[in-house]
């Protein structure tokens, strides 16, 4: 399982959660690969959470599903939390990402 956690402090744009997301997922899973982490073909589930101080705007949150996070050849939503949402109760209603 691989859970990538993004935090935005006050207001953010969906566009820079998204780009850093996206970076952070492309350096995690050659993280992966280079130190032979993962056995051939195998496919781990994948949490790409942006967390923000703020209640998120609808119009931020409705930017932030125009976009996909790939990962090992999937492609994931991003998961919109607030800090301090426990990551279990985000894994319970965001179940099963890949």
């Amino acid at each position: 399982m691989v859970v990538l956690v993004e935090l935005k402090s006050g207001k953010f744009h969906a566009k820079d959660g998204v780009e850093q997301i996206r970076k952070g997922a492309r350096e995690s899973q050659n993280l992966l690969e280079r130190e032979n982490l993962l056995p051939p073909k195998a496919v781990c589930q994948f949490y790409p959470i942006l967390l923000s101080g703020r209640r998120n705007h609808r119009t931020e949150i409705g930017a932030l599903r125009k976009h996909k996070i790939e990962f090992q050849g999937q492609h994931c939503w991003i998961i919109p939390a607030r800090c301090g949402d426990q990551l279990r109760d985000i894994m319970k209603k965001y179940p099963s990402r890949n």
